[in-house]
């Protein structure tokens, strides 16, 4: 990223960005390559956190007296109830995950901005 670009009325240089180290320029190849990983580990947190709900969803109706495949054997039910707990927990890393994910992204797209990297090299994420 090469040229210049007008500030107060003036022709002034662009600089190229740097990457976070600070050490060698960082060009639009290596900025879509982090902001693509970062949208990958973010749609895959989202896909463990869907996965997770529709997990506790069913162990919840097995364990509902109201639904149509009520477990009733106590052994059983007792190892729902451990599922669901699993399931539970699993889906809170998850939530966590996602929410690190998106920081994550959110501080690349800050780090862009104040590198002044054209924001068509970063893209969006959910």
């Amino acid at each position: 990223m090469s040229g210049r670009r007008i500030v107060d009325g003036i022709a002034r240089p662009v600089e190229p960005p740097f990457a976070p180290d600070g050490r060698q320029p960082a060009g639009e190849a290596e900025w879509r390559e982090r902001a693509s990983q970062l949208r990958g580990v973010i749609e895959r947190a989202e896909a463990q956190v869907t996965a997770s709900r529709s997990q506790i969803d069913r162990l919840r109706e097995q364990l509902s007296p109201m639904a149509q495949n009520y477990v009733q054997d106590v052994n059983q039910r007792l190892q729902l109830q451990s599922e669901l707990t699993a399931a539970e927990d699993a889906l809170a890393e998850a939530r966590r995950e996602l929410e690190q994910a998106r920081q994550g992204y959110r501080a690349l797209q800050d780090d862009a901005q104040r590198q002044r990297v054209p924001p068509g090299w970063i893209g969006t994420a959910s």
